[in-house]
């Protein structure tokens, strides 16, 4: 060891330690990256209906179920409940 330069010591100071760290991180890199991009995707999906969307599909669900409530023929007791509950819906 005492009759290696500086250059050669650099050397094998680069093999033992710099280049199993290097090797290291760009081995873990891939796969870290392939697990960010499948979560992602997965985001992707959870979320393809956006909030707008739901709202208005609940809209039109709340205005049809109003349409079939009022098509119901009730005494007035059941109209007077039905009608409340169509007024609850067009929040």
């Amino acid at each position: 060891i005492k009759s290696l330069t500086d250059e050669e010591v650099e050397h094998f100071l680069h093999l033992k330690w710099i280049y199993p760290v290097c090797k290291g991180i760009a081995d873990i890199l891939p796969a870290e990256l392939s697990a960010l991009e499948r979560a992602v995707n997965g985001l992707a999906k959870k979320y393809a209906v956006s909030y707008v969307d739901i709202n208005r599909q609940l809209a039109e669900a709340q205005s049809e179920l109003s349409g079939y409530i009022a098509q119901l023929d009730a005494d007035a007791f059941s109209a007077n409940a039905f009608n409340a509950l169509i007024n609850d819906l067009n929040l």
